[in-house]
Order: structure tokens, then sequence, then C-alpha cells
């Protein structure tokens, strides 16, 4: 969770943008993204509305997309697409990490990798000066790995038991 400072930080580049844009400063605006940069880590449309819920605004999930989008474009925060499903995060340069997310569950799980983060911020770039980063790395989580070798041995098992009583078949139909 941001400490207040960068709540005000966020709130005041909202502000400005939303005036850049010509877009009205509402309270359900603002009640959005005090929401938003309060959770740490993923969040997806559906959270958001959850806690929006006990607001005194009545924000609808139409609402909600809507001012994620104005909040990506302001740069307050990212959008991610995981195993098709849309979660969203804080933009923060000091909080720098990998998603690790499973193909089989759509688990996604932040890691950190210092070495890669200072390579990442040393890199040099030709006509571009590198700020943030974002990187998705896609596998297989320990817990659906887990589950696949079970179901596999169980397959395995089934399919010698089936050869086995399909002999046991055969020989008792030779023997008549």
């Amino acid at each position: 969770m941001p400490d207040n400072s960068n709540k005000i930080v966020a709130l005041e580049k909202f502000n400005r943008f939303l005036e850049s844009k010509g877009c009205r400063k509402t309270p359900e605006r603002k009640a959005i993204l005090e929401a938003a940069i309060s959770i740490d880590g993923h969040f997806d449309v559906d959270i958001l509305y959850n806690m929006l819920l006990d607001s005194p605004y009545k924000v609808v999930k139409t609402t909600i997309y809507s001012n994620l989008e104005l909040l990506i474009e302001c740069g307050i925060l990212r959008k991610h697409i995981f195993t098709n499903h849309a979660e969203y995060e804080r933009i923060d340069a000091k909080n720098q990490h990998i998603h690790l997310i499973c193909n089989v569950c759509g688990k996604v799980k932040d890691a950190k990798d210092l070495e890669l983060m200072r390579y990442l911020k040393s890199k040099k770039f030709s006509a571009f000066n590198a700020e943030v980063f974002s990187m998705s790395v896609y596998g297989i989580c320990n817990n659906c790995a887990r589950k696949i070798k079970k179901q596999q041995k169980m397959e395995e098992i089934l399919k010698e038991t089936t050869v086995e009583k399909a002999k046991k078949e055969n020989k008792l139909k030779k023997n008549k």
C-alpha cells in the first residue's frame, strides 16, 4: 500500500491528466483511484468493484473499466493479460518483479531476480531510455506439475490394468 505522500502524488498526477484531457474530476474517479492504488499486487475489476461496494458512490463496472483505462494512460496503473484474464497493478519503479504464470491453472506469482533487474537497469537500448520493465514467464507451477504427474501415473496404472484384464480374458477364451 502506498504511503500518504504517494497517494497525494498519484491524485495530483491523475487530476492534471484529467484536466489535460478535458475530463471531469468526479468523486467516483477519486474513489476508484484511491481503491486501485491501495491494493498491493495484482487485482481485477471484480476485486476493485467489491472494494467499492461500501463506497458512498454508486460505481458500476463500466465506470471502473473506463477509469482503469484512464489510469493506465495516465501512467499510474499497468494492465496485464494473463491467460485471457486482465489484471492491473500499480506502476512502482521500486518494486520491479517478474510474473510467473501457470499455463494450467492461470495462477500468477511475482518473483524477484535482483541480478536480472540490475542487468535490465544497466542495459542501454538504442534511442530509448528504459524506466520500468514488465516481464512474464509462462510455464507450469509446482502444484499443477504434481497433479499432472499424479494423473499420468493413474492413467498408466489404468492402462496396465486394462491390458492385464484383456490378457486374462484372452487366456480364458483360449482355454474354452
